[in-house]
């Protein structure tokens, strides 16, 4: 059995939300989400809307719509799903003649009882958290982390450097390849009061690996534990929209 917690919002900068969020077959683009399945599986994603453009949030939401019923079993289907997505959004694009290059991340956390396997485009992330310790899954595919990896920059670098908010992989683009989705096949499993958390960089920037560990520690409902994150991340600027799923196998 599992229960999940997700939450979208603006922040206190812009004035609408580019986020979009899926939880099984709901997608949302505002507010909060909760439930619990007596299965140990499901599909959950974040996307985030790119460059805060006007319209940016069609393609978030388009991909999601795309993946809503995707099953969790099946790798080619949620590739070919998230293929099919692209081709809508510059459809979108196209019928509207709207910005060339409205776009968008996608995080997309596939969970089949304790096999856990993600699929990453761009700077959303997902996390596990374990005896205390959040464990990032996934790894961006940002301008920043690639200069990180042939060591050009420091850690502490990649928050403030002038290209962090350069992403490399995207849905919305008419090179799209399928090839730049990492998908990865988790070795270490979806245990019994594991936590799993999917999050927009609006959550990943304004709130640090310590002060989330700390709220997921407590013994606090799922539900209070998003909302304590929030309050943090307002606290802390909320400089982007945010989008936070955290998902508890029990």
């Amino acid at each position: 059995m599992i229960e999940y917690v997700a939450l979208v919002n603006k922040g206190l900068v812009h004035t609408t939300c580019d986020d979009s969020i899926l939880v099984g077959h709901n997608i949302i683009s505002n507010g909060k989400l909760m439930g619990c399945e007596d299965r140990d599986e499901g599909v959950f994603a974040v996307a985030d809307g790119v460059g805060g453009l006007p319209f940016s949030e069609l393609a978030s939401r388009e991909i999601l719509r795309n993946i809503a019923e995707c099953n969790a079993r099946n790798k080619e289907e949620i590739i070919n799903c998230v293929e099919k997505g692209n081709e809508k959004i510059l459809s979108i694009r196209n019928q509207r003649k709207l910005f060339p290059n409205i776009s968008s991340t996608l995080c997309i956390v596939a969970l089949l009882e304790d096999e856990i396997t993600t699929y990453n485009l761009g700077n959303s992330r997902a996390y596990r958290f374990r005896d205390g310790v959040l464990l990032q899954l996934t790894k961006d595919q940002t301008k920043v982390q690639q200069l990180y990896d042939m060591g050009l920059i420091s850690e502490s670098q990649m928050y403030t450097h002038p290209e962090k908010n350069i992403i490399s992989g995207y849905v919305g683009c008419d090179e799209f390849d399928s090839k730049w989705i990492d998908v990865i096949t988790h070795r270490e499993k979806f245990r019994k009061k594991d936590l799993l958390m999917l999050c927009s960089d609006g959550v990943s920037d304004y709130i640090s690996i310590d002060e989330v560990e700390d709220v997921l520690i407590t013994d606090n409902e799922l539900s209070i534990k998003a909302d304590i994150i929030l309050d943090k991340i307002y606290s802390n600027g909320a400089g982007d929209n945010i989008s936070l799923i955290l998902v508890n196998r029990l």
